[in-house]
């Protein structure tokens, strides 16, 4: 943190250590919080330009996977983190990647070791596992959530489709929404999609990701056989 505000000062731009703490900041080694280097480096040699920067370097293929598998009450918690609020998780710390589905400690734990979530809080060892609150580190980690989450999307619905759907959510278009829901439904998905209650949540879930900034998202956590 010291580095990053003699930076500042160096290029004379101490205005933008609060933008700078959103959007790179939020990573921890033991007890100490520290900055993504690449990423601030990056910020002042663009002019202080705010945009993704480390995760441009690397594929996103984790998020990916999880979309691939989502359950309801994994996407309660993606909601909630893409919300700003924290998630209490199992955690494995043993996890290796083939595995990484397996079940929402896995995923939860996975997500932690690659950066991608950040601890708020010490972990909590007891007889059935380990536990740590969790929360998105800055903007800049919330950026890959919300652009693979609608990559994914836009890859099981026609382009014309998606953008139409999306355009009618953000003007609370009804009827347009209807209209393009019942041409996703017919041009787009087999029945062996429809099938699964978990297709209609990773649905939603992708729609509304692009909106967590501007609503209040909350999942239906029950659901029917």
């Amino acid at each position: 943190m010291d580095e990053v505000n003699t930076m500042a000062a160096y290029y004379g731009q101490e205005t933008k250590l609060e933008e700078l703490r959103e959007w790179y900041d939020g990573y921890r080694f033991g007890s100490t919080e520290i900055y993504n280097p690449w990423s601030v480096a990056n910020y002042f040699y663009n002019n202080c330009q705010a945009k993704p920067y480390w995760t441009n370097t690397s594929d996103n293929e984790i998020i990916r996977e999880i979309m691939i598998s989502l359950t309801p009450d994994i996407a309660e918690n993606l909601f909630a983190l893409l919300q700003g609020q924290t998630v209490q998780a199992s955690l494995n710390m043993d996890v290796i990647y083939p595995r990484i589905t397996d079940g929402t400690d896995t995923i939860f734990s996975f997500l932690l070791l690659a950066g991608y979530l950040k601890p708020v809080s010490d972990s909590v060892e007891t007889e059935f596992g380990t536990f740590m609150e969790l929360a998105l580190p800055n903007k800049e980690i919330r950026r890959v959530y919300n652009t693979e989450i609608l990559s994914w999307l836009r890859g099981t619905v026609d382009g014309n489709v998606m953008a139409g759907l999306e355009k009618a959510l953000y003007l609370n278009d009804g009827k347009k929404l209807q209209e393009f829901f019942r041409k996703y439904m017919i041009t787009c998905i087999s029945c062996f999609d429809g099938a699964s209650e978990g297709f209609y949540h990773g649905m939603m879930f992708g729609l509304a990701a692009g909106m967590s900034s501007r609503y209040y998202i909350r999942s239906n956590r029950e659901f029917g056989e």
